[in-house]
């Protein structure tokens, strides 16, 4: 992982494990619970821990926030891989907070930062980081996005065009007045787009969403692909389901549209409004 260029700029990779930062990352009892980490730690040497140990051209530093009331299993278990990730075991860190926090325990320095997100049960192309890099022109306070990527859902894989996409990576400038840096958590993935400058980077498709049942909504929407691999990502293949037959992907990609479409607020105003008048009012309508 090194790359001349990237010594006038620091890059952080960051991936949250088993800390809430937000209410929104639902209940925190789970987050200590042995079989919830264990079925958490399975997902990321699958999907995320391959394909950032494969990562080519770039240097960068990555960063895995856990828990400090993590079992001690789990500690040790994170602390078995020091030159391929950092694990900071902490507490009380928030969105708002976190670029303090690093600053504080000698992560952050006076270059210019980019820090990128990625969630411990997804997986980057070999060459993404890299991609990152080449985007840095010194501009400051620019989100660089990658809106094509893929879905891998019950051993098969989908195209996936996303937008709001939670590959973000922002690129800050020191700031004037000596605050610390925002870091690209400072926002929702879904919310960047609205309320700060973008670019997005285009070309490739650099990035696998793992989907599972617990975030099946969007699972399989998408385009379903011939192969169940894709030659540009390194992740444990090998530990994924076989991929169904190309009618059962239809059926997959058919359910997971429909699946998004009663979840969408304009679909479910349009159900109420046909439903008023025919008379009956679709008290289930958002």
């Amino acid at each position: 992982m090194t790359n001349a260029r990237a010594e006038s700029f620091n890059h952080l990779l960051i991936t949250k494990f088993n800390i809430a930062t937000t209410l929104s990352y639902g209940p925190f009892a789970q987050r200590l619970d042995d079989d919830w980490l264990r079925g958490r730690l399975a997902e990321f040497e699958t999907f995320c821990l391959p394909s950032v140990k494969s990562q080519v051209g770039a240097s960068f530093r990555w960063l895995i926030l856990c828990d400090e009331e993590s079992p001690q299993w789990f500690k040790d278990h994170m602390l078995s891989q020091p030159d391929v990730f950092t694990p900071l075991f902490v507490s009380g860190m928030t969105n708002a907070t976190m670029g303090r926090r690093l600053a504080e325990l000698g992560y952050i320095d006076e270059r210019p930062l980019l820090t990128t997100r990625l969630d411990s049960d997804d997986a980057i192309s070999r060459d993404f980081m890299a991609t990152v890099q080449q985007q840095y022109a010194g501009q400051d306070r620019l989100f660089l996005e990658f809106p094509l990527g893929l879905r891998s859902f019950r051993g098969a894989l989908f195209s996936a065009l996303w937008r709001s996409a939670p590959f973000l990576t922002l690129i800050e400038a020191p700031h004037a007045d000596g605050s610390p840096y925002d870091i690209v958590y400072i926002h929702s993935h879904d919310q960047v787009w609205k309320k700060e400058k973008t670019k997005a980077v285009w070309g490739r498709r650099y990035w696998i969403r793992a989907m599972h049942d617990r975030n099946s909504i969007q699972s399989a929407t998408g385009i379903p692909r011939l192969s169940p691999r894709h030659e540009r990502f390194d992740i444990a293949w090998d530990r994924l389901p076989q991929q169904p037959a190309l009618p059962a992907r239809v059926g997959l990609m058919v359910w997971g549209y429909w699946a998004r479409l009663q979840r969408s607020k304009k679909y479910n105003a349009l159900k109420n409004r046909v439903a008023r008048v025919g008379g009956r009012p679709d008290r289930n309508a958002r």
